[in-house]
């Protein structure tokens, strides 16, 4: 679209008129003349762009500098999914974990809640110790509850990124199978990272969103091109040929030809 001033326009048109006359009309002689008459028209014509300020080359480079600035965006709107994604997943892993040992937990109390009741009933243990006990357990219990819900919803929030319908959140689950968690090579790789100025030049020159704010400046400045081209005169040329004719017969019409350039 921003190039299509580059090529030429043509035009061709194309006519028939008929003309009745509602009286009739006789010549010197008195004898009757029909006043009808049939006309043909046509005209065919090409326009070119020669000059025309420089609109035509800002014009396109606003619009590849557009089309740049949105391909960087689709590159870093990828890596910003891909990020949420994995961000998610850890935290659906983190919650998970909690929940398991919330339960395991849980699981030890209940079992305590039974052996002090035993101890209890055999008279080695008080009755309040059975009741802190129990307390202890219903405090764990609410836990359990709020841990399950933290993993539902981190669950949910993963699947949600993924685009998953939410009647289907049920059939799927997050696990720790095929990924190394082993931390041992992580204590030989400590790498010291600085704000360097060669850094700092290669994340502008290299991150996706940095690129694509440049093309859209690049392209707003190229636009101004549009505006000030205006101002200047432009250069254009034509050609075309026609011809139309008239009689009161249409086959007796002779058309007449002319050239404009």
């Amino acid at each position: 679209k921003a190039g299509d001033n580059l090529l030429p326009t043509a035009s061709a048109t194309a006519s028939y008129g008929y003309n009745h006359s509602l009286t009739t009309e006789f010549d010197f002689l008195g004898q009757p003349v029909d006043p009808n008459s049939h006309s043909l028209r046509y005209n065919v014509g090409a326009n070119f762009n020669i000059y025309n300020g420089g609109f035509d080359a800002s014009n396109i480079n606003s619009a590849e500098y557009s089309l740049d600035a949105a391909k960087y965006n689709l590159k870093w709107v990828r890596q910003q999914i891909a990020f949420d994604v994995v961000s998610a997943y850890i935290n659906a892993l983190r919650t998970k974990e909690l929940l398991v040992s919330a339960e395991k937990t849980l699981a030890e109390s209940n079992a305590q809640v039974e052996r002090i009741k035993g101890l209890y009933s055999a008279g080695s243990v008080p009755i309040g110790q059975v009741y802190q006990q129990e307390a202890l357990v219903g405090q764990q219990e609410v836990q359990s509850i709020q841990a399950r819900n933290n993993y539902l919803n981190a669950k949910a929030d993963l699947l949600y990124l993924l685009n998953i319908a939410p009647d289907s959140y049920g059939n799927y689950d997050v696990t720790l199978i095929g990924i190394d968690t082993s931390v041992a090579s992580l204590h030989s790789k400590q790498t010291l990272v600085q704000s360097t100025p060669s850094l700092m030049t290669s994340v502008l020159e290299h991150r996706e969103d940095f690129l694509a704010q440049r093309s859209t400046i690049l392209a707003s400045e190229a636009a101004i091109g549009l505006t000030r081209s205006r101002l200047y005169p432009s250069l254009g040329a034509s050609i075309g040929i026609g011809g139309s004719g008239s009689d009161a017969t249409i086959a007796k019409i002779q058309l007449l030809h002319s050239f404009t350039g």
